[in-house]
């Protein structure tokens, strides 16, 4: 692929061909790129960007061959520049993820009411969290700058006493203000990381939907154990959002469950869920 200033424009050229656009083919092979060219579609794989030397010089020419080539293809990780520039894309490199306005914690908690004769679910919401995930160029989860922190004193459900409760008497947030949650994986989740995919004849990118486990060392109560949260997200070139949701017991965080005169029973499983926007940048 050669990169060229030509009448005073810079295009991009495949073989001697002009590069009219990309194609999104269901037939073309997996790693490979179909470019419409002239008046053929070629597939072509580990493409290499070479600079023509004649119009443009020095960085003028990295900063062309970036620009020309992201304005083209649309599938990350496969083309990069042979002066040292890569593409905006994530091979090769890291993302960061970082928890934004819009993010909200939830607990779920299924309880009966003295008195009445069906289940009710207690609902407490916070949108007092922080966290990002940092991701190396392996795709890996890089704990030791990893973690989503949750403001325990800050939960509230639609009855006053109960969070008050909770706060003094099951949750002791006097002396356990933050639950800490560091992940150390991912499993099933796409890297890297997609781009989106972009409508014909719009400016609109939709993001990608993705589905994966997050594990990791959850800190609640005091105390440190490995949890697994199920994640639904969507995904494009600047944000990644979605629902993760995973299930604790009392025991397991050494809980006391709450026992006042209006309860009949509290079932032992709490549900924690997370509606979160993330920021999304390279590193």
């Amino acid at each position: 692929m050669d990169i060229v200033s030509k009448d005073g424009e810079v295009k991009t050229f495949m073989n001697g061909g002009l590069v009219s656009m990309i194609i999104e083919d269901i037939d073309t092979k997996p790693g490979y790129l179909r470019f419409q060219v002239e008046s053929a579609a070629m597939d072509f794989r580990n493409i290499r960007v070479r600079p023509e030397q004649g119009g443009i010089a020095g960085t003028h020419i990295r900063e062309a061959c970036v620009r020309q080539v992201a304005a083209i293809v649309t599938a990350a990780g496969l083309v990069m520049c042979n002066m040292g520039t890569s593409l905006m894309a994530q091979s090769g490199s890291g993302a960061i993820i970082e928890l934004g306005e819009g993010t909200k914690a939830r607990y779920v908690v299924a309880e009966r009411l003295v008195g009445v004769d069906f289940g009710n679910e207690a609902v407490g919401t916070t949108e007092g969290i922080t966290g990002t995930i940092v991701l190396k160029a392996d795709g890996t989860i890089d704990a030791s700058q990893s973690k989503i922190t949750i403001d325990m004193k800050s939960f509230s459900s639609d009855q006053g006493l109960r969070d008050m409760f909770l706060q003094m008497s099951v949750l002791e947030t006097a002396k356990f203000p933050t639950l800490e949650f560091v992940p150390t994986k991912a499993v099933g989740m796409p890297f890297p990381l997609p781009q989106g995919t972009p409508i014909p004849n719009s400016p609109i990118v939709m993001p990608q939907p993705a589905g994966f486990e997050l594990m990791g060392n959850m800190t609640f109560h005091g105390v440190t154990k490995e949890v697994t949260w199920r994640v639904v997200s969507t995904i494009n070139a600047n944000e990644v959002s979605g629902r993760a949701t995973t299930t604790v017991t009392f025991d397991t965080f050494g809980l006391t469950k709450p026992a006042v005169p209006l309860l009949a029973s509290v079932e032992d499983e709490i549900r924690l869920e997370l509606e979160f926007r993330g920021k999304r940048s390279a590193m």
